[in-house]
């Protein structure tokens, strides 16, 4: 994000909510107007991740006023992914 964003400051929160988990990275850099910029390489893998357990990323961001990227995922899917990499133990 430093690269792009000349962020002083970078903030990641997690929590549980409900049946998902929720996933902030919040920025306070130069932002970007959303309709106009094409997502590049790395918030095109973080969104391919996220699909992959069936969650969503959404961005919310404009010139001037920083970024926040939000990722939402069911915990069942988290779940069933614990279960299957501790059966490969």
């Amino acid at each position: 994000m430093n690269k792009y964003a000349n962020a002083q400051s970078i903030s990641i929160d997690v929590d549980i909510q409900d049946d998902h988990l929720k996933m902030q990275i919040i920025d306070d850099g130069v932002g970007f107007d959303t309709a106009i910029a094409k997502p590049g390489i790395g918030l095109s893998n973080m969104k391919r991740r996220a699909e992959l357990f069936s969650g969503k990323l959404s961005i919310d961001s404009s010139p001037g006023n920083g970024c926040t990227i939000t990722v939402q995922i069911p915990i069942e899917n988290i779940d069933a992914l614990e279960i299957k990499e501790s059966a490969k133990s």
